[in-house]
């Protein structure tokens, strides 16, 4: 199974840790960013050009889906009344903020 297969099973994101643990040495990784295959967001996330766009924007924002955008990602019921746009959970020292975004 070569990265971009393996992405492909995962959603289409995942941090370069995991795709080490599953057998993707650094030089794979940095090849496949090299030919276009795969992007990098930030330094730990690689991404197919396909991916969720909320996913990507958590993971190149440093933060994880939460509140009603993690409820709608999951399938779960979220009130019509339920605040839209992305809600992010950020650490207390986060210093990239996104103007289009939910800061938790």
């Amino acid at each position: 199974m070569d990265l971009r297969e393996w992405l492909t099973a995962r959603g289409g994101i995942a941090h370069r840790s995991d795709a080490a643990e599953h057998g993707f040495a650094p030089r794979q990784v940095r090849g496949a960013i090299r030919s276009g295959a795969v992007r990098r967001l930030r330094a730990q996330w690689v991404a197919l050009a396909s991916a969720p766009d909320d996913l990507v924007a958590a993971a190149a924002a440093s933060a994880r889906l939460t509140c009603v955008s993690l409820a709608r990602r999951r399938g779960w019921w979220v009130p019509d009344r339920a605040p839209g746009g992305l809600h992010l959970q950020v650490g207390p020292n986060a210093h990239r903020h996104r103007d289009d975004a939910t800061l938790h």
